[in-house]
């Protein structure tokens, strides 16, 4: 018995950086990361309930991975923070 899987050559090859988040791994197309970089609690900052940090004097939002993804997760933040400053073609978020 021969099984032949075949892929087209844009989905069996994508650079990507993997992460563990809530100690699962994911991945994030290089594609779309412009930044990757720590930060500290002192360099966020909050307007009507919503964090954010500067980068090149441009106001970035932060998301928790944790939300986007739905995931559970019992662990508080610690400093440095690692951030993935990621973008489409209008927005940047980290």
């Amino acid at each position: 018995m021969n099984f032949h899987f075949q892929l087209p050559l844009t989905l069996s090859v994508i650079r990507t950086l993997l992460v563990e988040i809530a100690g699962e791994p994911y991945a994030f197309p290089l594609s779309r990361i412009d930044q990757i970089l720590t930060l500290n609690f002192d360099d966020i900052h909050s307007v009507e309930n919503r964090q954010y940090f500067s980068l090149n004097n441009q106001n970035i939002g932060l998301v928790r991975a944790e939300q986007v993804l739905e995931l559970t997760s019992n662990s508080t933040p610690t400093e440095p923070l690692s951030v993935i400053v990621v973008s489409d073609q209008t927005n940047r978020y980290g």
